[in-house]
């Protein structure tokens, strides 16, 4: 009996297939911007781009709207949501806050008498005046300074500042 240790056989060793020559195809970008789920935290901030032709159209942050540049060729940047101004009795501002813009007619400020603190859109009579703002004047009418601040005499042109 013989054994198969150390016998060779005599067929040819398994080779690799040779490689393929023909370029592989590119996929043809999308005709129409399209959506591409975008992971986690990853989103475009206002003034970056997003899509545009051929590419994939990708999430803006926050509130922010994927829109056409004007005259960009058909590139694509988020953009913000214009600023609304706040209505009569709203937040406006205060500490560790920005400060927005109040609508007609209102203007952003601390109530008469009210300590420092939350601003609201009041009506331009119901809002203290800050130190060195004017507290009186043809223009002005006559207001109430914040805090302990006093409505006195600036010497310029008969305007009251508080001080």
């Amino acid at each position: 009996c013989i054994g198969t240790t150390g016998i060779r056989s005599l067929s040819p060793e398994p080779t690799a297939a040779p490689a393929d020559t023909t370029p592989a195809a590119t996929p043809s970008p999308p005709s129409a911007p399209m959506s591409a789920p975008t992971p986690g935290p990853m989103c475009k901030r206002p003034g970056e781009v997003c899509g545009g032709p051929g590419q994939w159209t990708l999430q803006c942050c926050g509130p922010s709207q994927c829109k056409a540049v004007p005259d960009g060729d058909g590139v694509m940047k988020c953009s913000a949501p214009a600023p609304r101004c706040k209505q009569a009795g709203e937040v406006c501002g205060g500490p560790g806050r920005y400060t927005t813009e109040c609508c007609a007619g209102t203007k952003c400020g601390a109530p008469v008498g009210a300590p420092g603190g939350e601003l609201k859109c009041l009506p331009a009579d119901q809002v203290c005046r800050q130190v060195s703002e004017t507290c009186s004047g043809p223009a002005n009418g006559t207001a109430s300074c914040c805090g302990d601040a006093k409505c006195q005499p600036s010497g310029e042109g008969g305007e009251l500042r508080c001080v």
